[in-house]
């Protein structure tokens, strides 16, 4: 790589100086990299619903997954008919439309949504 100076911290069996391809490298100051502002498993009855404030005043990138009955993770989308996920400027809502109760694991990123 070019002498230059900011952040670069290599994968294993890389070495971030001499890297000539992002493929090896874990960081790099100038990839955009998602920031987590917080994180958590919360569990939910069957057809309840949650609001979790976020408190950014904008709409945030939001993640949220369901813990499967075969205990896998699948992502939660935005639709009315089954679990959901929808953040807005103020709070992340999750729900649970299951006949049981689900573990739900979120991420809220300070990175805003760009419509």
């Amino acid at each position: 790589m070019s002498e230059r100076y900011g952040i670069i911290v290599s994968k294993p069996g890389y070495d971030a100086t001499t890297a000539t391809a992002i493929s090896g490298l874990a960081i790099h100051d100038q990839i955009q990299l998602l920031k987590i502002k917080s994180t958590a498993k919360i569990t939910l009855p069957a057809d309840a619903t949650t609001a979790i404030p976020h408190g950014l005043g904008y709409i945030p990138v939001a993640w949220v997954f369901i813990k499967t009955a075969s205990n896998d993770l699948h992502p939660v989308y935005y639709n009315t008919s089954r679990p959901y996920a929808y953040v807005d400027e103020t709070n992340l809502e999750i729900a649970n439309s299951y006949s049981g109760e689900r573990d739900f694991y979120y991420y809220i990123f300070y990175d805003k949504i760009s419509k």
